[in-house]
């Protein structure tokens, strides 16, 4: 009797064990299942936030702009040809400016072509004594004003001048011929000042286009003057543009060999594909004549 009383209890022992296990067992079964979940949501949350960053990057131009900010059919990028037949020197990057604002035409009909450095005197020199007749036949709509910056001096200033106009004329074109001239401005008034001077004193008034820091505070300050936004001009990068202004000027010196010229220099003014010829004695009368014809 005693023996089957035992054997009763170790019976009610194993199930009850049993039944311990099998809960243990459903227990590990819903903790793999819930932290399969967590790690679902987690991985799925992952992706999303990898997805959005890569979106951010993708986003982004390399003046450091969003495409989504950037206003189209502007500047004229020379890595934009897709070719066909449209006008060569629209295929060397550019900002037009034209009666309706900045903006990309593909076409040398009623077109001026400048290319230019602003660290260059002789491009400063036909912009001080030609930009005011220039604008206004632009202004009135006889002409539209393409111009390219270029590379031929390599000096900081112009470096400098060229990537804030490019990324203002990109971002904020309501603003490009405003800065563009008031750069002009700026050097024409130094301009003044040196008449007269010896050419030590001429040479330590432009010492600055050395100077990458001293051109990129000019420039700011010019660009903050004429209402350039913060944002705009917190893109400002010249390490953006010294390279590639290099890739355009050798398309430039390309284009002008093609066309019959051996040196390439600047400023060089083209008016309806074909290069136009000025100096100290065509005046802003006769050049507007010649370019209106």
């Amino acid at each position: 009797m005693a023996q089957q009383q035992k054997t009763i209890k170790q019976g009610r022992k194993d199930k009850q064990w049993a039944k311990a296990q099998e809960y243990r067992a459903e227990q590990a079964r819903k903790d793999r299942q819930r932290r399969l979940i967590i790690f679902g949501i987690i991985a799925a949350v992952l992706v999303i936030i990898i997805a959005l960053v890569a979106g951010l990057m993708f986003g982004k131009k390399d003046d450091g702009t969003s495409a989504a900010d950037k206003p189209t059919n502007t500047v004229q990028d020379s890595k934009d040809d897709k070719g066909g037949n449209g006008s060569e020197l629209s295929k060397i990057e550019n900002i037009t400016f034209t009666k309706d604002g900045v903006k990309a035409l593909d076409t040398d009909e009623h077109v001026v072509d400048l290319f230019f450095d602003y660290s260059c005197r002789a491009c400063l020199h036909f912009e001080k004594k030609y930009s005011d007749v220039i604008f206004d036949l632009v202004h009135k709509g006889d002409i539209a004003f393409r111009i390219h910056p270029v590379n031929t001096h390599h000096d900081p200033y112009h470096i400098v001048a060229a990537d804030a106009l490019l990324k203002i004329a990109r971002q904020q074109p309501d603003k490009a011929e405003e800065f563009h001239r008031a750069v002009g401005d700026h050097i024409f008034q130094l301009i003044d000042k040196a008449q007269g001077a010896s050419e030590e004193e001429a040479n330590k008034a432009f010492a600055f286009m050395k100077d990458a820091d001293k051109s990129k505070q000019i420039i700011v300050d010019i660009a903050q003057r004429i209402g350039v936004s913060e944002q705009v001009i917190g893109s400002f990068n010249p390490d953006d543009t010294d390279s590639h202004l290099n890739d355009v000027t050798q398309q430039w010196a390309e284009f002008s060999k093609a066309h019959g010229e051996e040196q390439v220099g600047s400023p060089q003014i083209w008016y309806k594909g074909k290069k136009v010829e000025w100096g100290d004695d065509v005046s802003p009368e006769d050049f507007a004549k010649m370019v209106t014809q």
